[in-house]
């Protein structure tokens, strides 16, 4: 699972970046995928092999492994069979708890979709919870950025209640996997991923969106 968790980072690191305004994961796919078709090609029609049986096969796993992870949007998020609620206590306004951020994020009109972006979660006295991360960023060998109107920092506003289904688990982004909590809403749709240093943070953070609400508590 190690394995797919470096591939999941780095099939998003390439999807940062285009060329002629294609995602260069994509492009990285296509490749693939047309270096296996011309190696089975030759060797179907032509009777001469061009490439190693490996070449042929890690081609054609590259093209299906990057397409799989941008079906999930580059998370990989396993299920905690053995987590047990955590005691309800909601967070102190304002107090800022760091974690890791994936989804959907807004600032000024704009919207970005970010995985893993370092930020924090914060109450407000209203009851609102503010998803607030930052987008650095991103070269390739120092030679390809990210945009740089993606730069800086973007924000997710919800509800607690907004919260039908809560989920403890762990994300693999890298070779270690983070403690983390899926959030979706009554359709089954993914509000966010959030990711911790610890379990001990994840699920104080969970205690608060229970206190407050999420899957229809009290």
């Amino acid at each position: 699972m190690a394995a797919l968790g470096v591939m999941a980072r780095l099939t998003y690191r390439l999807s940062r970046h285009r060329l002629l305004g294609v995602p260069l994961d994509v492009v990285s796919a296509v490749v693939a995928a047309g270096v296996f078709l011309h190696g089975v090609a030759s060797l179907v029609f032509a009777g001469r092999r061009v490439l190693a049986p490996v070449a042929l096969v890690g081609s054609v796993l590259w093209a299906v492994v990057v397409l799989l992870l941008r079906r999930r949007r580059f998370v990989l998020f396993l299920i905690d069979p053995e987590f047990c609620p955590p005691p309800r206590r909601k967070l102190k306004p304002f107090r800022r708890v760091p974690l890791r951020a994936s989804g959907a994020f807004a600032v000024n009109q704009r919207w970005r979709y970010f995985v893993e972006a370092p930020g924090f979660i914060e109450a407000t006295e209203f009851g609102e919870r503010i998803l607030m991360a930052q987008a650095r960023s991103v070269s390739i060998l120092g030679l390809l950025k990210s945009p740089e109107d993606e730069w800086g920092w973007w924000y997710i506003f919800f509800r607690p209640e907004d919260v039908r289904s809560l989920q403890a688990g762990e994300i693999y982004f890298g070779w270690r996997p983070r403690p983390a909590l899926r959030l979706a809403d009554a359709q089954g749709n993914v509000l966010s991923y959030l990711s911790f240093s610890d379990r001990s943070t994840r699920d104080h953070v969970a205690g608060d969106l229970l206190a407050s609400g999420a899957c229809g508590s009290p």
